[in-house]
């Protein structure tokens, strides 16, 4: 086997090194921490203008997240009296959820809750989604919301 010259193996190593560097050394985009898998857990205000608004725990598990598409399961309450539901939508390399139900996994919902809309947005390891009507999907508009953090913990 022949050996290759001296100019053609550094331009191979820096060809190496720069592209290393640039992949590896980037820090990820706000939608590259939603991995299939990850698991962010928190909790579920139902109406934050009130002081007493009712919160519970919640999680959601990424299921999938291939460029600009996620799924998603969304619980809500405890592993005894669990609400689940499977959500799906968009997400920008900025952060920003679109999400909507898809389909009820466990528990008993609202009869409106398939007619929501999730909007949220991550911010490093934290993730705040708000939950509004599908016909308004105002993003200022006020409704229950999901706060959550990123968990290095994988049990629901």
């Amino acid at each position: 086997m022949k050996a290759l010259p001296l100019g053609v193996m550094m331009v191979l190593a820096a060809t190496l090194f720069v592209s290393r560097s640039t992949s590896a050394g980037d820090p990820p985009t706000a939608d590259e921490k939603l991995t299939a898998n990850s698991l962010w857990k928190g909790t579920f205000t139902q109406d934050p203008r009130k002081a007493k608004g009712e919160s519970k725990p919640a999680s959601i598990r990424i299921k999938t997240h291939d460029d600009e598409k996620i799924e998603a399961i969304f619980k809500i309450g405890t592993r005894r009296k669990a609400q689940a539901m499977r959500i799906a939508g968009t997400v920008d390399h900025s952060g920003h959820l679109k999400l909507r139900p898809v389909a009820i996994e466990s528990g008993e919902w609202q009869n409106h809750a398939m007619d929501k809309v999730y909007l949220g947005v991550v911010k490093g390891e934290k993730l705040t989604l708000r939950i509004v009507d599908a016909d308004s999907a105002d993003p200022n508009s006020q409704g229950p919301t999901v706060e959550l953090t990123l968990s290095s913990s994988d049990e629901d």
